[in-house]
């Protein structure tokens, strides 16, 4: 008698383990597989860098996307349990918008005489960057401008950085063309631009989009007929909080509660002490993990009505609070508007310029 799969009942082999192949393809993965790659583009020319090294590509990009995806998981893949050996045998791409694309993975795993396949999702990010060589010609005596964009607080998390790469992938053409490179560093992202002037509005859009400060600083390289000729450095420091987050330093804990007048706002959150900070100060606090001793709630404000401020949470519940007991951290208090707000011994601390419901 011959062989059985124990979980579907066939006798058609090949077997891998007890399984058949098509059950074990099931059970198991073939192979272990990163979820998302990254791919640095030249799209000037088509080539990409790969294992540090700059490469001739295929010249179209979902192309460069299918061969890089290839020769990449074909280096990282790892035999799931039970086979010996693995491959990627091809790959289809599908473009998904903001310089990401879906690629199918055909992997195909082997034991012995015994093949087994499977296909297999996984997202590549395109960063756009000029290659050295690309960069030199572009270029001639190199960049005018670098925008170092780093967080407030800690380390820009992967939502703010796909954030930040989408504003920039979607800015006017003569913004996008003058970016000569994208670099993902671990304190923010370094953006590498032709000309000063596009570099102010890139950094200038950022600003708006996410909130927090700029600076400039010049390098002067050289002069030449009375012109100053260096690199800009522009320093954009976002706000990565949210009204309410709660920030630790030391033994201190606060609330984050908005911006006024080039300077941080924060909130104690045991004593209701509203302090403000450079941002020095405010770059040594971290992201703490516990709960505020108050209660955080997001609140309506209706009006006033007989002496009373008249708030709804958002289970439509009607709060009355004295005008006295409401507090405004930043911002103006206006009818319709929706604020965080921070309930401590019966006074409401509300934060922010207040946003649309």
């Amino acid at each position: 008698m011959g062989r059985i799969c124990p979980r579907c009942g066939s006798e058609r082999g090949p077997f891998i383990g007890p399984l058949c192949s098509r059950c074990f393809s099931e059970v198991y993965r073939v192979a272990e597989l990163p979820e998302e790659l990254e791919l640095r583009y030249c799209r000037s020319c088509g080539a990409y860098k790969l294992l540090g090294e700059w490469v001739s590509g295929p010249g179209e990009e979902g192309e460069a996307v299918r061969e890089y995806a290839i020769l990449v998981l074909g280096q990282k893949a790892k035999p799931s349990v039970h086979l010996d050996e693995v491959s990627v045998r091809d790959a289809v791409t599908r473009y998904e918008g903001h310089g990401a694309y879906t690629v199918l993975v055909k992997v195909r795993g082997r034991r012995g005489d015994a093949e087994v396949e499977e296909e297999r999702k996984v997202r590549v990010k395109v960063l756009a960057q000029l290659c050295p060589s690309c960069l030199k010609r572009k270029s001639g005596t190199g960049h005018q401008a670098v925008i170092q964009i780093r967080p407030l607080i800690g380390r820009l998390s992967e939502e703010y950085r796909r954030e930040i790469e989408a504003l920039l992938g979607t800015s006017e053409e003569r913004l996008r063309s003058a970016v000569i490179s994208l670099e993902t560093l671990k304190e923010g992202i370094d953006v590498t631009v032709e000309d000063q002037s596009a570099a102010r509005i890139l950094a200038n859009k950022i600003k708006g989009r996410f909130g927090g400060f700029v600076s400039e600083s010049f390098k002067l390289k050289s002069i030449r007929g009375g012109e100053r000729r260096g690199v800009l450095s522009i320093s954009t420091r976002i706000v990565n909080a949210e009204p309410g987050s709660l920030l630790a330093y030391g033994s201190q804990r606060v609330l984050f509660a908005g911006i006024g007048r080039g300077r941080v706002i924060l909130l104690d959150a045991y004593s209701g002490e509203v302090m403000e900070r450079d941002l020095e100060e405010v770059s040594k606090y971290k992201f703490a993990e516990e709960s505020p001793p108050g209660e955080l709630m997001r609140l309506r404000y209706l009006g006033e009505g007989e002496g009373e401020l008249l708030f709804q949470d958002e289970e439509g519940r009607v709060l009355e609070f004295s005008r006295e007991a409401v507090r405004m951290i930043s911002g103006r208090l206006r009818q319709g508007q929706n604020y965080m707000a921070y309930l401590l011994e019966n006074a409401l601390y509300l934060m922010g310029e207040g946003f649309e419901g």
